[in-house]
């Protein structure tokens, strides 16, 4: 997974992000994206029945619960 800055203070938490970006962040293809929202590891926010976006703070906190767990499996 892709490395992303902890502090939080320069992303805008609220912003609403396609899965073609959530998967830039996450290093994984855009169908992944969709299958772990399937899954209820991120939270979509559904626009429109063909519009779906992301929070980004969801998107934040995915990625660090990945990072601490990946940090508690190595200890």
């Amino acid at each position: 997974m892709a490395q992303v800055a902890h502090n939080t203070a320069g992303w805008q938490s609220d912003r609403l992000v396609p899965a073609s970006e959530v998967a830039g962040l996450l290093g994984v293809s855009r169908s992944t994206v969709v299958r772990l929202a399937d899954r209820g590891d991120l939270r979509p926010v559904r626009l429109s029945s063909r519009c779906t976006r992301y929070r980004m703070s969801d998107v934040v906190a995915f990625i660090e619960a990945r990072q601490s767990s990946a940090s508690a499996d190595d200890a």
